[in-house]
């Protein structure tokens, strides 16, 4: 159970990779990063994975999933977003709670009770963070007029669409901020020497992080 676990783990983390840079092949870097493990863990894990049939190995470059690892892939991030809409929206659980709660049910449920509970919330297609639900044949649909807080532009308006990767004591602090799917900001102030960004934000000034920033998507009004 905890081999199965761990190669879950993995194969969720490649595929938000895959999606979040719009490449196929990912750095084993980037995979330690956002796991929080060594280097020598993934190189080991890669080869399991590899020779359970679901990523290929590059040598020198990275990993690449294969059809059958971006379909596990997308349906556990499937499941973690279907959990999470149910948590918030079923539960009333706060926006920033439900991510951890949902890593743990994610691994939990089959797809027939996932696909129960997908007709049960009304067929959702974002999740409370605004990032789009897979579908159960595994196709995602963003919003194609969304972009990034660090592409915006002084002096114009925008609503918030979604927040991506951003951890759960940070959208606490944001929350009480004012910050919700559709509020309405207007970008006040770029900072060339760290590239933060000031904005208005329900008539008061917030300044964030490029880090933070660029996990922000934003349509314009």
């Amino acid at each position: 159970m905890k081999d199965q676990l761990a190669t879950q783990d993995y194969i969720k983390t490649i595929a938000q990779l895959v999606i979040k840079n719009d490449v196929e092949i990912i750095k084993n870097k980037q995979i330690a990063l956002k796991l929080g493990v060594t280097i020598a863990a993934v190189n080991d894990m890669a080869k399991k994975l590899e020779k359970d049939g679901l990523i290929l190995i590059h040598a020198y470059k990275g990993v690449e999933l294969t059809d059958r690892g971006e379909k596990m892939g997308l349906k556990l991030i499937r499941h973690h977003r279907l959990w999470e809409v149910f948590l918030h929206q079923t539960l009333d659980m706060p926006w920033h709670l439900i991510h951890d709660e949902a890593e743990f049910l994610e691994h939990a449920a089959s797809n027939d009770l996932m696909n129960r509970i997908d007709t049960y919330l009304g067929y959702p297609k974002f999740d409370p963070h605004g990032n789009p639900i897979p579908s159960a044949s595994g196709e995602l649909i963003f919003n194609e007029n969304e972009i990034q807080l660090t592409q915006c532009k002084v002096g114009v308006r925008y609503a918030l669409l979604r927040f991506e990767s951003i951890d759960s004591s940070y959208l606490d602090y944001l929350s009480q901020q004012g910050f919700a799917i559709s509020t309405h900001i207007q970008v006040v102030e770029f900072f060339d020497f760290d590239r933060s960004v000031v904005i208005d934000i329900q008539g008061k000034h917030l300044q964030l992080s490029y880090q933070v920033a660029k996990q922000i998507f934003v349509s314009i009004i």
